[in-house]
């Protein structure tokens, strides 16, 4: 199944859905269909060719659709790209868009009116002569496909390493990983209501392509909205037959955080077969309570669906199975090295509530249809279960090559295999993400993860406040040093507490640092992960707290 079979053979009786603030507006495949085909046609007249690379910059909306997938028709290639203030403001944002366009060539754009302005004046910075296309519906006459069996989407990092490079997803990539996406979840004619980010893969290929490819009934809404008002998007699903959530760890905080069981009377999740967490760590806590809110209205345990994936994988790469009870292991009070054998001192299946404890990883399933998984040691070689290394990963939804102002740039594979950059663990044939190696730091010859030490803090840190922190690894002189960020006041309580903890895992070489950041102030992804080396350049100099407790 193409990305855009759906053009040529529209259903009537099923459509998208997209919040406006006050209710729900619908159009049918078959509307959307024919708005597309003018799109193309209209975008074609403007100058648009074949293998372009066009810079999307539009919310959940069906001007999105016919942007989006009018490009694709019209054979170009649309990159999504978050708003202006997603990149941390205007100079920021100049930046990276001076990047994308040397990098991709960039002749045309298409943009919210609002954003329009800012776009311009950055790409006018390029030196670059970019015309701004326009993203409504148009009368003009619909068209025939203009092929591209090459490059179907173009995903850009913010440059936060470097300057930008535009990942290449092939027709082909994008296909077989819808294909093991439907074959895992067995789609059928209601998917879900998806607020995730469009510029983010899981909420491109996860919240639209998915539902889209098959015209399954969906909806959709803006992320503002579902932070303001995360009761309306859960009613949908007590109210109507969904059966799929995409979403990261903090959509599920959010929710059980702000909505009261008296709230979801009469509503019904009987319907609801997968919900899936990826994108960040899953917390035991997070997902078992979500499910705890739920089940007195018919939702089973059993639709908890964590899973794991990446950009270059295209999006999903293994995932719990829908109708399988999802576990989780206890690794204890310790940090998990690299190269190391995990030692499970419980482990649980996810049946109930559970409070917020250290030490616990959730299980993210086993390879999806068509994926092979390896786990590689420093040598590049097969590791038995249970031992920590890189997480490998083969399909023919990997993607082979980035764009750089430099020129092509194979992504990191290895005789097909694509080295993640992830570390982790099988066990009983399913994969425990632990976290990323770029994000890790050298104790006694062995690789000590940030997320791990994190995990380590969750029940000593409040819950409302974990995701208001993050540790960081780096090195001062030679010695490494361990920083501990929040952007609140730590209890002279916790800050001993966390101290013991940490040099316990840690031992007496190594520094302890604190720095508090003011709110708001520490650096996320689009996914909503902390910037762990931009936390650590941008406070080296000045802001790097002497420590009240040292480890060494």
């Amino acid at each position: 199944m193409t990305l855009t079979a759906w053009i040529d053979n529209p259903v009537t009786d099923r459509g998208l859905s997209f919040w406006k603030g006050e209710r729900w507006e619908r159009f049918t495949y078959a509307e959307l269909a024919a708005g597309v085909r003018a799109k193309a046609t209209e975008f074609r007249s403007a100058g648009v060719e074949s293998g372009e690379v066009v810079p999307v910059v539009l919310g959940q909306s069906p001007e999105f659709i016919l942007s989006f997938f009018g490009l694709l028709w019209a054979g170009a290639i649309p990159t999504v790209l978050p708003v202006p203030k997603s990149l941390g403001g205007s100079s920021g944002y100049t930046q990276f868009i001076v990047g994308l366009a040397g990098v991709g060539g960039v002749r045309h754009f298409v943009a919210e009116p609002r954003y329009r302005g800012t776009l311009s004046a950055a790409f006018d910075s390029s030196g670059r002569v970019v015309e701004a296309l326009e993203p409504g519906w148009c009368s003009c006459a619909g068209s025939v496909a203009t092929p591209n069996t090459g490059t179907a989407i173009m995903q850009f990092t913010s440059g936060s390493r470097g300057n930008p490079k535009g990942l290449r997803i092939t027709h082909g990539n994008v296909e077989a990983n819808l294909a093991m996406i439907r074959e895992w979840l067995s789609l059928g004619d209601h998917v879900g209501v998806s607020w995730l980010p469009l510029y983010h893969d899981m909420g491109l290929i996860g919240g639209l392509l998915s539902p889209v490819t098959v015209q399954a009934e969906h909806k959709m809404m803006s992320p503002s909205d579902f932070v303001r008002e995360p009761l309306r998007w859960l009613l949908e699903y007590g109210r109507h037959p969904f059966a799929v959530m995409f979403m990261p760890n903090f959509g599920f905080e959010w929710v059980v955080n702000l909505v009261r069981p008296e709230q979801l009377k009469g509503c019904d999740f009987s319907s609801l077969r997968s919900v899936i967490s990826g994108a960040e760590r899953v917390q035991l806590d997070s997902i078992s309570q979500f499910g705890a809110l739920l089940e007195p209205h018919g939702f089973k345990f059993t639709a908890l669906t964590p899973a794991y994936g990446l950009a270059e994988g295209t999006l999903a790469v293994t995932g719990v199975r829908p109708g399988q009870i999802t576990r989780a292991v206890d690794l204890g009070r310790t940090a998990v090295p690299f190269g190391s054998r995990v030692e499970i001192g419980q482990e649980v299946e996810i049946s109930g509530a559970q409070p917020l404890r250290a030490g616990w990883l959730v299980s993210c399933g086993t390879p999806l249809a068509g994926v092979e998984l390896s786990i590689r040691d420093l040598k590049q070689q097969p590791m038995p279960e249970r031992s920590v290394g890189e997480v490998w990963v083969r399909a023919e939804s990997v993607a082979e090559s980035y764009s750089t102002e430099d020129g092509p740039l194979d992504t990191d594979r290895v005789d097909g295999w694509l080295r993640t950059g992830d570390s982790g663990f099988v066990h009983d044939d399913e994969l425990y993400v632990v976290g990323r190696i770029g994000d890790s730091i050298k104790i006694r010859g062995e690789s000590i993860h940030m997320e791990d030490l994190e995990g380590q803090l969750v029940d000593i840190l409040r819950p409302s406040l974990f995701r208001r922190s993050c540790v960081v690894g780096s090195a001062s002189e030679g010695q490494p040093v361990v920083t501990v960020v929040t952007e609140f006041v730590l209890e002279p309580a916790e800050r001993a507490t966390i101290g013991e903890i940490l040099t316990g895992i840690l031992g007496t070489t190594v520094e302890l640092r604190w720095l508090q950041l003011d709110p708001g102030e520490l650096p996320m992804t689009t996914s909503g992960k902390p910037r762990r080396r931009e936390v650590w350049l941008r406070h080296l100099a000045a802001s790097i707290v002497p420590p009240t407790l040292n480890a060494g």
